[in-house]
């Protein structure tokens, strides 16, 4: 139960990241403009969320082999419904809607409008800061 827990944990957060992309495109916001961009994305996180969707759909198949297992199946799937019902209860409960791609904040908070002291480029002048 715990391992497909994280599944969707991990399947969650690679639709943020997803969204996120489809954000900065809507927008016009071109990604060699952030200050960290992970390679080959949003590639990875298409196929990191279609992965983990398979691994928790046939994560349980076992409960299903020879002869039904209720138990085994309950504990593989039961993160399921029960992260549907929190999702869907949350939305339901304080009327939340999903932001759209056009609507998505990208300047409250951006790491330019703090100005920090020049650096060193390079390993050397990380440790000559931190020391």
């Amino acid at each position: 139960m715990t391992a497909n827990c994280g599944m969707i944990a991990w399947s969650v957060i690679l639709y943020t990241a997803i969204r996120f992309n489809h954000g900065l495109r809507a927008q016009g916001i071109d990604r060699s403009t952030l200050p960290y961009r992970a390679p080959w994305q949003p590639f990875l996180s298409y196929y990191g969320f279609v992965i983990t969707i398979v691994v928790i759909i046939f994560s349980g198949f076992t409960a299903f082999m020879h002869k039904f297992d209720a138990s085994s199946f309950i504990t593989t799937y039961f993160g399921i419904p029960f992260f549907l019902i929190l999702l869907f209860g949350y939305k339901f409960i304080h009327k939340t809607k999903m932001v759209k791609c056009e609507e998505m904040d990208f300047v409250t908070g951006h790491s330019r409008d703090i100005e920090e002291p020049p650096r060193e480029p390079g390993v050397w002048g990380w440790i000559k800061a931190n020391i």
